[in-house]
């Protein structure tokens, strides 16, 4: 899904955005050229603790992904190195 809103990937200047999954109230897009991440909208500095709190970084790297989600993961991350 892209992603309407003008914002530039502070890493190869692409404005185009792909909505890669999204964690409880939060999307996470994807830069469609060079796969950086972003979040959706950004936690507030108050809440930050919170919602980075060791027990909850947990928590959520717990789910597991499908085997072809974690193929193509590691195929975006190899190209991307093979390509820099």
């Amino acid at each position: 899904m892209q992603n309407s809103r003008m914002f530039h990937c502070p890493v190869c200047e692409n404005t185009e955005w792909r909505e890669a999954y999204q964690i409880e109230q939060w999307n996470i897009d994807e830069c469609t050229v060079c796969g950086f991440a972003r979040i959706d909208p950004l936690p507030t500095r108050e809440s930050r603790p919170e919602h980075y709190s060791k027990e909850r970084v947990i928590k959520r790297n717990i789910k597991k992904k499908t085997p072809p989600q974690r193929f193509s993961r590691a195929m975006k991350r190899l190209f991307s190195r093979a390509t820099k």
